[in-house]
């Protein structure tokens, strides 16, 4: 049956390549009717896929420290391609 699903994990492993990887800060753009913040994202893409957590956070801060809006969070966004080999 070719619409068939096979269950369980077989015995195939699946691996994961890194694709790619992006730095996004979430910041405050101002104050709604309502008192409440309004927050944008801001996305930096071409991160290297090998980058350490701890240099895209200082790479973050310094961007934040150019900024004149306030980063409310760092986010780093890593896309897989998942291979069953």
């Amino acid at each position: 049956n070719p619409h068939s699903t096979r269950k369980g994990g077989g015995n195939m492993a699946v691996t994961s390549n890194k694709l790619e990887s992006s730095l996004k800060l979430k910041i405050k753009t101002g104050i709604d009717e309502n008192g409440k913040d309004k927050l944008a994202v801001k996305s930096y893409n071409n991160v290297k896929t090998d980058a350490t957590n701890d240099a895209i956070y200082d790479v973050a801060r310094l961007i934040n420290s150019l900024e004149t809006t306030p980063t409310v969070s760092i986010m780093r966004q890593d896309s897989f391609e998942l291979v069953q080999g």
